[in-house]
């Protein structure tokens, strides 16, 4: 086996733990049908991922740096899903206190979201940062500054003096 194939099954334990069931095959015994409903089906989480309160998505916020820096990406494989659950969580957020512990997670969090995705990913993530650069909570500013010099590697010059400077 490879380091790959050790991934993959991190992915299906944490997916399991979060959602409580399998990704693929749930219903399956025979391993090709496991297999072919690999190949075949479309990986979709369980609406609890849109519940703010959920403690199920705080937890997964929490990981979800270390997760996704785990992820050897390669072109077959589309991760939007992962990208649009990191934005959706912070686009979503109110200003209750629970909402400020998963902006401050997702504001140290961020870094690892933007190597991960790439510069191509700023059109989506650039709401995001904003909303966190805007924050009066230094928990959530903070992460964010921090990494503002990585962050500004990351997307390059072009990107951080049109983008980034008005927080600086």
């Amino acid at each position: 086996y490879s380091f790959e194939v050790d991934i993959w099954s991190i992915a299906i334990c944490m997916y399991e733990f979060f959602c409580g069931k399998l990704p693929f095959g749930e219903d399956f015994d025979d391993p090709m049908d496991i297999y072919r409903a690999v190949c075949k089906e479309e990986l979709s989480f369980p609406n609890f991922v849109h519940d703010e309160k959920s403690i199920v998505k705080t937890a997964a916020i929490e990981v979800f740096g270390e997760f996704i820096s785990l992820i050897q990406p390669n072109s077959n494989e589309n991760f939007n899903e992962l990208l649009d659950f990191y934005v959706d969580t912070i686009s979503e957020l109110g200003s209750k206190r629970e909402s400020k512990s998963i902006l401050q997670k997702c504001a140290y969090n961020f870094p690892a979201v933007l190597q991960f995705f790439g510069a191509e990913a700023w059109p989506k993530l650039k709401p995001c940062s904003a909303k966190m650069a805007n924050e009066r909570d230094e928990k959530i500013k903070l992460p964010l500054a921090s990494s503002i010099g990585e962050i500004s590697k990351l997307l390059g010059s072009e990107l951080t003096e049109s983008d980034l400077l008005e927080y600086v």
